[in-house]
């Protein structure tokens, strides 16, 4: 017998998955997080499978938020920054916005490198890559020297239009590595190579925070995983999707940016598939956060840059991903003004919400669950938790009961309603603020808490139904099981379209089709990925580009003659006006960079119904009582859980139904039906 292994790090949990590819069986596994060492948390989950090492392929996959915890802390090693005379201080002017524009006393965050840390080297090109000053190599090894001798141990290296000709930094990296041999090297133009000097310079400045840290930390996991006698390779899940090998993690750290996350909108493309629903709001609410994507048209939707503090961008092809601190461990607090609040701040794995006994006295969105009976605390998480709902209760009473005046099922149901409230405004931030209607959208909900609102969320915003996969609680976990080898490369070429060189605009996917099979060949072993191009296009004199696909099916261009531009113009009219409300098809269209996404597709599991595990369903074990909004309020529902072989069958609400990773609150509005493998389908208004 083999297993593909999923394993998701979150900020409360760590979440294991292992599939059986030719029945379909499970084994799931969730232990706390370690935040003091991750790696340890991995290896809990994998020893809590009790899964033998020859029994897992090559299909152990990692998922992490690492990277993002660790620069929005600032938590890792000294970075040294060098630069083109006169461009030592981009990453500190950076872009002149504020979140609030009449606050003035908002301070900026800090840049990510102090100034002294920010050296420049005598070296300029011009906007067409030519030399204009002659690299010094003598300011290079004096800057690396002062760096060395100040702690620095991973260097970042941005040049003025060094995405169009990258030959003084590929020699300075040499130079650091003379003077430098243990450091790490991040070049923008292998990092980012694309115009706009201050996004290029930071994200290739967090690549280099972010490479000693996945190094020590991959470095450490592979010694656990040598310890377990474990020979399968491990893979990382990256921000786009795809998968990648560790030493790749390593050399593109600033792709793990939205790792974790990342696996639950890939599970929920597939899902989508296999339910034939091609658009779906995928509502990921975990301990410390709450996610939210799309899918269209079975697709994730992507984007292109991400602010990991505010004004402080990270560049690179990721998934569409809006975060809030919204989580099962959220906080709830009275703010300044009197208002009651809840997040971002997260009690986390340790001390965690009240309940859990283990020195956390502030009250959590989990407490006011348990007070309002939507979760069970004699099964929470299967019964593997044991939780004390005693405490839940003294700490709603004592921080927002008694500011208030209020009993403490009212202040519980004060935290859900704000909790939900905060869930509902981030979704329509990525529907109709995008200029989607949620309404043509089905939702599908994970994480441990998603089925607590997802029904609730419907109702408020007009979609029409809900979908919870039977896999839930783990879903990121078994997004990575099923994720493919997926590479990115972009090359800037700034010209009007109409101005192109058909030559070398078909030069250019071809340098980078070369980029492409070479490094999936040398690094993972791949032969032959599939090939998609596109373009970034704008209006000329707009500031920002959309991605167009470029080509037919396979995404290759048929040649200088017929390189598919006319398509992608019409293409992009279509997509500007969905993006902004308008076009302008009479004004001329330039190309701002040519793109090229390689991927190679793995074998997928088949989890449909009807697998050796025979079929799945659901038992009703009781009744309690329960709080819903509005005019409902406490009413006994019937409980079901996941322990019968008989589906739900349009079963009415209101009732709640509980399984070992996540509980599903059903209005009682709403009608409920289960498939043969256990996902669920929510009914809206039904």
């Amino acid at each position: 017998m083999s297993y593909h292994v999923g394993v998701d790090i979150g900020g409360t949990f760590t979440d294991l998955i292992a599939v059986e590819p030719e029945t379909g069986k499970r084994l799931i596994v969730k232990t706390p997080t370690t935040p003091d060492d991750f790696s340890r948390g991995f290896v809990d989950a994998l020893r809590a499978a009790d899964i033998r090492p020859d029994e897992i392929t090559d299909y152990l996959v990692h998922g992490t938020t690492l990277g993002t915890n660790a620069t929005i802390e600032r938590r890792g090693p000294r970075v040294g920054l060098l630069c083109t005379t006169g461009f030592r201080d981009i990453i500190e002017t950076r872009r002149w916005w504020k979140p609030h524009l009449f606050d003035n006393s908002w301070q900026r965050p800090d840049a990510l490198v102090p100034r002294h840390r920010r050296l420049e080297v005598t070296e300029r090109l011009d906007w067409r890559g030519e030399v204009v000053t002659p690299l010094d190599v003598e300011s290079v090894r004096t800057a690396v020297r002062t760096l060395r001798d100040d702690g620095v141990e991973s260097y970042a290296v941005s040049f003025l239009f060094s995405f169009l000709n990258a030959d003084h930094e590929q020699r300075v990296a040499a130079l650091i590595r003379e003077e430098h041999p243990d450091a790490y090297v991040s070049l923008s133009s292998e990092v980012l190579p694309e115009i706009r000097e201050y996004e290029r310079t930071s994200t290739t400045v967090i690549n280099a925070f972010l490479q000693p840290l996945f190094a020590r930390y991959l470095s450490t996991l592979k010694t656990e995983l040598d310890g377990m006698s474990i020979e399968s390779p491990l893979w990382i899940l990256k921000s786009n999707c795809g998968i990648m090998t560790p030493a790749r993690a390593i050399a593109r750290a600033v792709d793990t940016i939205e790792s974790g996350p990342a696996g639950g909108v890939t599970a929920a493309a597939e899902f989508g598939r296999r339910w034939k629903a091609p658009h779906l709001i995928a509502f990921d609410m975990g301990g410390t956060t709450t996610d939210v994507s799309l899918i269209e048209d079975y697709a994730p939707v992507y984007k292109m840059e991400h602010d990991v503090e505010w004004n402080i961008p990270v560049r690179t092809l990721m998934a569409d991903i809006q975060s809030i601190g919204a989580g099962g461990g959220s906080i709830a607090w009275i703010d300044p003004g009197g208002a009651l609040q809840v997040g971002p701040q997260s009690a986390g794995a340790v001390p965690g919400p009240a309940c859990y006994g283990a020195g956390g006295t502030r009250p959590t969105v989990t407490d006011a669950e348990l007070v309002l009976g939507r979760l069970n605390a004699d099964y929470f998480i299967g019964g593997e938790v044991e939780v004390a709902p005693e405490l839940s209760v003294a700490a709603l009473e004592r921080d927002v009961g008694e500011p208030f005046g209020w009993e403490v099922e009212a202040a519980a149901a004060g935290v859900h309603r704000i909790a939900l409230g905060n869930m509902v405004r981030l979704i329509r931030e990525v529907t109709i603020n995008r200029g989607r209607d949620p309404r043509d959208f089905a939702l599908i909900c994970f994480g441990g808490g998603g089925g607590l609102f997802a029904a609730e969320l419907a109702t408020e915003l007009g979609v029409p139904e809900v979908f919870v996969p039977r896999d839930a609680g783990v879903f990121s976990a078994l997004g990575g099981t099923i994720a493919d080898v997926i590479e990115n490369y972009v090359h800037t070429y700034l010209v009007p379209v109409e101005d192109r060189d058909p030559a070398r605009f078909e030069e250019l996917f071809l340098e980078l089709e070369g980029r492409a099979k070479k490094d999936m060949r040398e690094d993972q072993g791949i032969e032959d990925p599939e090939l998609q191009r596109s373009v970034d296009l704008r209006y000329i004199g707009e500031a920002y580009e959309i991605t167009v696909p470029l080509g037919g099916a396979d995404g290759n261009g048929a040649g200088p003659s017929s390189d598919g531009m006319d398509e992608a113009i019409a293409a992009y009219h279509r997509m500007h006006d969905r993006a902004y409300g308008f076009n302008r098809p009479q004004e001329p269209v330039e190309i701002v960079a040519v793109r090229l996404q390689a991927v190679h597709r793995r074998g997928r599991v088949d989890r449909g119904a009807g697998s050796a595990e025979g079929r799945v369903g659901y038992a009703r074990v009781g009744s309690r009582r329960c709080w819903f909004a509005g005019d409902a309020g406490f009413v006994d529902v019937p409980i079901y859980r996941r322990e019968g072989s008989e589906p739900l069958d349009d079963s009415a609400g209101p009732l709640v139904v509980e399984t070992p990773e996540t509980t599903v609150v059903v209005g009682p509005d709403d009608r409920i039906t289960s498939d043969g493998d256990g996902n669920m389908r929510i009914r809206i208004g039904a």
